[in-house]
């Protein structure tokens, strides 16, 4: 009988489950955490997990080297089919920038589904309802391609069934089923004026006329770079005009075409060496390559050529957004075939230690890469800093005793990277480290500590895990901090901040100078083995916590006078060396474009 099989669950769309279902077989690791949370473990008879597929580094760095490999052959074969199908001559250079880091996430999270259906599935023990071809989703761009195939349970569902219904073709009855991605927030009142029409041409006809004043003097073009407005007027002015941000009209943007079935069968057609994976994400293209490279892309090469053709003395563009930006990433492209250099200044956290191949594709897909202050023999990358705005001016009222910040917990990991080591099962493991820690603390410190979550308002497109239920018990003896504050105006605020994930936040508190702890999970958070020493100096003084039991110990140790332990000398050695090695002074990075003005 069929429902005494295992049901092969990828997603929690329960509008695709089949009714009655007795017995479940969890594919991905974010369902049991859905069920969990949403009290439906006990709705089954037998729920099976499949284990996590990239629990060791080895696991990690193997499928991130399998990935690239593919990278690497699918852009070949990707630039041959998108210049006969554009009637174009662009080299793989130029069609590799186009689809920057969209076309590695879109190959890794089509891979990650691939790997879990070739490592569990099986029709003796499972069965499946897969989706309808006619159900299908095709993004406009790859906002809409993460958005769907990354972080929504359709998207989930839609992959699994282009591997189902190419591998086990008529084998089970499809069904329907709708992704609603035109379903819009609900707008304020002033949120409804500044997305209007009316305002966003206005908005535009004073970008053009500001526009006309700087564009034929303009040589270095800030586009979508986060440096503080402060630093931008300090460049602006320092270049005598010759660097600004560069406004591109509202009227590029693609709307939603019909699809070319000609061109889209062009676009995933089989080559005769194609293994099993080929096949699979090849036949994905047909329905999930965004439509901005098939049908729109001749348009908005034609409408950003011209408004390129503007800017006559634009030598270089300075950009760290493209990576996540379809439109920038065209924009830069087309530039970089005018002549003009990409200076990719590094975002704001420090990826170059982790495994996995993830800085080296930012520098590989730029011109010249700015570092925020750490050092490399790579010819293309130059040691400077950062004009983002990491410093707030340090209170001298404490309104927090000890402020805890918490990072997020995705289901699907952008890129197979030691950085986003906490996320997908091994979220469990980041789980399991916090709710140890919080155990240990004596009730007297709960009470002290004012609890950050991750603002999730700010992230709404990514699917994350709500961490704090595994400790929910724990977390009602402390304080829950205001989201709407900025966390750097409450770490400024703070006696001792404690942070449960590296990234921007650990860079700010250094910068300021504020007494931080910082946890590392070393079997979850994996660096490069060039990097095994990169925290050494900060865990000796207890900076860096790598064991959820010590942490509690240390913060019991320290919480009376935090800031003694901070300014003494061997911490303060510690935290200026760090600094020293990685991060740099933004007078570093102003210099350096102010320096190109005189060169170019």
């Amino acid at each position: 009988m069929k429902d005494q099989k295992y049901y092969f669950a990828v997603s929690y769309l329960k509008d695709v489950w089949p009714k009655n279902i007795n017995n479940l077989f969890l594919a991905a690791p974010h369902l049991y955490h859905l069920l969990e949370i949403n009290y439906e473990l006990n709705d089954y008879n037998s729920i099976k997990d499949a284990p996590y597929l990239r629990a060791t580094e080895d696991d990690l760095n193997t499928d991130a080297e399998y990935v690239d490999v593919k990278l690497k052959k699918y852009i070949k074969l990707i630039t041959d089919r998108l210049n006969s199908i554009h009637n174009s001559d662009y080299s793989s250079n130029f069609w590799h920038k186009i689809l920057s880091l969209g076309f590695l996430r879109y190959i890794t999270t089509f891979h990650n589904t691939f790997k879990i259906c070739e490592t569990y599935f099986n029709e003796n023990d499972y069965f499946c309802t897969p989706l309808h071809k006619d159900s299908y989703f095709t993004p406009k761009d790859f906002e809409e391609h993460r958005k769907c195939f990354m972080n929504s349970e359709f998207g989930f569902e839609q992959i699994f069934s282009i591997y189902i219904n190419l591998f086990y073709p008529d084998k089970y009855k499809n069904i329907t089923a709708q992704y609603e991605h035109n379903v819009a927030p609900k707008l304020t009142f002033r949120q409804k004026i500044k997305y209007s029409e009316i305002y966003l041409f206005g908005k535009d006809l004073v970008y053009l006329f500001k526009d006309q004043i700087v564009k034929k003097r303009l040589k270095i073009g800030i586009l979508g770079a986060y440096f503080s407005k402060g630093n931008i007027d300090l460049l602006n002015k320092k270049s005598n005009r010759k660097i600004w941000l560069l406004n591109f009209p509202n009227y590029y943007k693609l709307n939603r075409t019909k699809l070319s079935l000609k061109d889209r069968h062009a676009m995933s057609a089989m080559e005769s060496d194609f293994d099993k994976f080929d096949q699979f994400f090849f036949s994905s293209m047909y329905y999930c390559m965004p439509s901005i490279f098939i049908e729109g892309f001749k348009d908005i090469e034609k409408k950003l050529n011209s408004y390129i053709k503007k800017y006559p003395n634009l030598k270089y563009v300075v950009n760290e957004n493209w990576i996540s930006h379809t439109y920038n990433s065209i924009t830069i492209a087309l530039m970089q075939e005018k002549g003009c250099i990409h200076i990719f200044n590094e975002h704001n956290s420090l990826f170059h230690p982790y495994a996995g191949k993830l800085t080296e594709y930012f520098i590989d897909y730029s011109d010249i890469f700015t570092t925020l202050g750490w050092k490399s023999s790579h010819p293309k990358v130059k040691q400077l800093g950062s004009l983002f705005q990491f410093t707030h001016p340090v209170s001298n009222v404490k309104k927090h005793k000890i402020l805890f910040i918490a990072g997020a917990l995705g289901f699907r990991a952008s890129h197979y990277s030691g950085a986003w080591g906490n996320w997908e099962g091994n979220a469990y493991k980041a789980f399991e480290f916090n709710k140890v820690f919080f155990s240990m603390l004596q009730q007297s410190t709960l009470k002290k500590i004012t609890y950050r979550g991750y603002p999730m308002h700010k992230i709404k497109h990514i699917q994350l895990y709500n961490k704090e239920y595994y400790y929910k018990d724990l977390l009602k003896h402390t304080i829950k901090a205001d989201v709407k504050e900025s966390s750097k105006k409450q770490m400024s605020e703070a006696h001792l901040i404690i942070i449960d994930y590296m990234a921007t936040s650990f860079i700010e508190c250094f910068y300021m100078n504020l007494p931080t702890i910082v946890f590392w999970n070393k079997n979850t958070v994996f660096l490069k083995d060039e990097y095994k020493d990169f925290l050494t100096p900060l865990i000796k003084v207890g900076i860096c916590q790598t064991d959820a039991k010590e942490a509690a110990n240390f913060i019991e140790k320290i919480k009376d006078n935090p800031e003694e332990w901070w300014l003494s000398k061997e911490v303060q050695t510690a935290r200026n060396t760090f600094i020293k090695t990685n991060l740099g002074k933004p007078k570093a990075l102003l210099d350096y474009l102010l320096s190109l003005i005189q060169t170019s």
